[in-house]
């Protein structure tokens, strides 16, 4: 068997280059709808904060700091969604596979 492993190794790894490539264009228009989608939904989120009236009588400073931690908060939110998109949408180039094989019966029987 070790002899065939450099041919069966280098023959899986082309199969799975070319599945890969013929995968990827379909993966990359999905996250690019749904990085497209992400950014508009946090477009409305940050337009939406910015027409809420002041609802307290605290000084502006205070209302300017609770408005920057909402859109901090906004921004890390889909910041971290964006990173998680496209780490999940990404397919390694060097993929690792284990081949592994089992045997049974006794010697010298078909």
């Amino acid at each position: 068997m070790h002899v065939f492993e450099p041919v069966l190794q280098h023959r899986a790894e082309q199969r799975l280059d070319q599945h890969r490539r013929r995968e990827e264009s379909s993966i990359e228009a999905q996250l690019f709808d749904q990085l497209q989608a992400i950014e508009d939904l946090k477009d409305r989120h940050m337009r939406q904060m910015q027409l809420r009236p002041d609802r307290s009588d605290q000084p502006e400073a205070f209302e300017a700091r609770r408005r920057d931690e909402q859109q901090d908060l906004i921004d890390r939110i889909f910041r971290d969604y964006d990173n998680w998109l496209r780490d999940t949408h990404s397919l390694d180039d060097k993929p690792y596979f284990q081949v592994a094989a089992a045997f049974s019966g006794q010697e010298g029987q078909r």
